[in-house]
């Protein structure tokens, strides 16, 4: 028993390094991204910034794109998953909002280095989960019986709005409207509950 919960122990201690050193990767990328366009942002660079070896970022990230998917993960859909998305929505979006006001810099650099079609395709893969869970929980609470179909439909059609509004928001210089932003998708979302009504009723 005593080595099992030691080895877990150093397992534990080990894991916790390794995320400590994938953050402060990050926080670094994120600074030089603040300034500069992806595209010109090399591994060599990075870890000079940092203060690394080559082995040690490919140890955890594969390449560039991998580390800036990982950031945005991190601090966007991992906080968004402790929530209830279909009860916080509000809140879930008032947290977006107030991500891309604080790093629309960097991430309008990222625009301009991966195109908007690259952007828009994180959201959509990101949220696209998110918004099949808040479409699931919004039948079950209307019992509407809908076909899987539509079900698919309606999910990547919310998805779709969604992550093209955000990726249009970041392609805008300087002329960012969180609030409008929020309340936008906020009665968008409400609408998803009279879509389902209206599904069932025309049986679709």
């Amino acid at each position: 028993m005593t080595d099992s919960w030691h080895g877990k122990g150093k397992l534990m201690a080990y894991e916790n390094a390794s995320n400590q050193r994938k953050e402060m990767i990050a926080s670094k990328f994120k600074e030089m991204l603040r300034t500069k366009s992806l595209s010109k942002i090399s591994v060599s660079e990075l870890i000079r910034q940092c203060g690394i070896n080559r082995k040690t970022f490919y140890y955890h990230f594969e390449d560039i794109f991998a580390l800036l998917k990982w950031t945005m993960e991190q601090e966007t859909i991992k906080i968004i998953r402790q929530y209830d998305l279909f009860r916080d929505y509000e809140t879930v979006i008032e947290i977006i909002g107030d991500y891309i006001e604080k790093n629309h810099s960097m991430l309008y650099n990222i625009y301009n280095s991966v195109g908007r079609n690259q952007l828009h395709r994180f959201f959509f893969e990101s949220f696209r989960e998110l918004i099949e869970s808040v479409a699931g929980e919004a039948a079950k609470i209307t019992d509407c019986r809908v076909s899987e179909e539509y079900t698919a439909f309606l999910i990547d059609f919310y998805t779709e709005g969604i992550a093209g509004s955000m990726v249009r928001e970041i392609s805008k210089p300087s002329h960012y409207r969180k609030e409008v932003l929020s309340e936008y998708i906020f009665a968008t979302f409400r609408g998803m509950l009279q879509s389902l009504k209206d599904a069932e009723e025309n049986r679709l």
